[in-house]
């Protein structure tokens, strides 16, 4: 993965922590020149607006959970394990950022920026699972007989979906979760694997 610039590193960790924080909206230049305290020259010199800082933090993790995933292919691992590990590493790549992107998604001014996220997202995510479920499929741990990549689309809509859970819903921390194992169900549904399998990750 191509390493950053030293004073880039610093503004895009300083931002996501802002937008954690404050929100994409309430979050400006000015703010993110007294968080990095850098020059207004300084901090242009690097990015052109706080959207081109949050393009470039995006491309940075879509660049790291690609080469993740592309390891985890390589391994000697079944299906089933290899989809765990992928859970697993995109879960800890989002820990420490999940609310920063989070305020980006849910900002009703950040349309451009949603489409990229999902658009990185699906990129990684599409080739990955259509080699895992055409190996689950052979070893006979997926049950599902359609083609792998239609059904990697049909998980990534459903996880997508998952993205938008509904205002009532959101509110109560219960409901919230059951919406997400509801969601994962159907995911599991779709691979034809155990309908439990993802519970673990939405407790």
């Amino acid at each position: 993965m191509k390493k950053l610039h030293p004073t880039k590193e610093k503004i895009i960790k300083e931002t996501l922590r802002l937008f954690a924080e404050d929100g994409y909206e309430e979050t400006t230049m000015a703010h993110i020149m007294e968080a990095t305290d850098l020059s207004k020259g300084a901090l242009y010199h690097h990015f052109k607006s706080k959207n081109d800082i949050a393009d470039s933090a995006i491309a940075q993790i879509s660049e790291q959970m690609k080469t993740e995933f592309e390891a985890i292919l390589k391994k000697d691992l079944s299906a089933l394990e290899k989809l765990t590990e992928i859970i697993s590493v995109k879960q800890e790549v989002f820990a420490q950022q999940k609310q920063a992107f989070i305020n980006i998604f849910n900002s009703s001014k950040s349309g451009p920026l949603k489409q990229k996220m999902q658009a990185a997202s699906c990129q990684n995510f599409v080739p990955i699972m259509t080699s895992i479920i055409a190996q689950g499929q052979k070893e006979g741990s997926f049950s599902s007989a359609e083609d792998p990549q239609i059904t990697a689309y049909l998980m990534f809509n459903i996880q997508k979906s998952l993205q938008s859970v509904p205002p009532k819903i959101a509110q109560d921390p219960e409901q919230t979760k059951s919406f997400m194992r509801a969601g994962t169900r159907l995911v599991c549904q779709t691979l034809g694997i155990d309908p439990h399998f993802f519970d673990t990750f939405c407790a």
